[in-house]
């Protein structure tokens, strides 16, 4: 009789709801693409829609000034509060201790664990929504680009990674949905996008070696200065 009840009040509910929940999780590294899509999500959502930012540290070499890039740009769009912070940097000293050369990122395969992690954390989102809400949708965004497909030595950025793990992630739960909105952006339309939605990239950090100030010569903080570049040069800007 009690489950009969609930159910009634499930379907009466949803007749008369006005819209559908749609949570979406961003996997947020406080860098130029993660960022940019973030404050999109946040900037272009509806009432329905609910953005939450997931940071992970995992010991990588700019955890520290990733994570205040992270705060940063969640401040700027009003959402601090909710950045969540998931520590697995004990676990990215334990793989740095075995290796001849210290990378910047220690894990092996890092987008498999990044992503295996955020859908965990997508399915406790969505299984909480569903109680006042059957239809809930939800999401993980990650922000690649269509130069990380082909980068070598990126498996976990290639496309048969990401198709690989649609297919297990639906396995798994059906009700999660991998999106990546970027994939056929470049890095400086992605900083066109952010420009546009009123960025301002001094928040964010980019550099493999983790110190205060970037560098300015790791691939990463190269990346970075040739897509400003492009982008200066496409608005006459000098």
């Amino acid at each position: 009789m009690l489950k009969q009840t609930i159910r009634q009040t499930r379907k009466f509910n949803s007749l008369f709801r006005l819209y559908t929940t749609n949570n979406h999780i961003v996997l947020l590294s406080g860098g130029v693409e993660s960022s940019t899509l973030l404050v999109d999500l946040e900037k272009n959502k509806t009432k329905n829609d609910f953005v939450h930012p997931l940071f992970i540290a995992y010991a990588q070499k700019g955890e520290n000034q990733e994570y205040k890039a992270a705060k940063a740009i969640c401040n700027f769009v009003g959402i601090e509060s909710k950045l969540d912070y998931l520590n697995m940097s004990n676990v990215g000293e334990f793989f740095r201790d075995r290796q001849k050369e210290k990378l910047h990122v220690p894990l092996p395969h890092r987008n498999l664990v990044l992503l295996s992690l955020a859908l965990g954390y997508a399915s406790q989102i969505h299984n909480k929504s569903v109680r006042t809400d059957p239809d809930t949708k939800t999401s993980i965004h990650l922000a690649l680009i269509a130069e990380d497909f082909n980068k070598p030595n990126y498996t976990s950025g290639s496309s048969s990674f990401i198709d690989a793990f649609k297919v297990m992630a639906n396995a798994l739960d059906r009700n999660i949905h991998l999106e990546l909105p970027y994939k056929d952006f470049s890095k400086n339309q992605v900083i066109q996008r952010g420009v546009d939605l009123g960025m301002d990239y001094e928040m964010t950090y980019t550099c493999m070696l983790g110190n205060e100030k970037p560098c300015g010569h790791c691939m990463q903080c190269k990346s970075r200065a040739k897509a400003f570049q492009e982008y200066n040069e496409s608005k006459g800007l000098h």
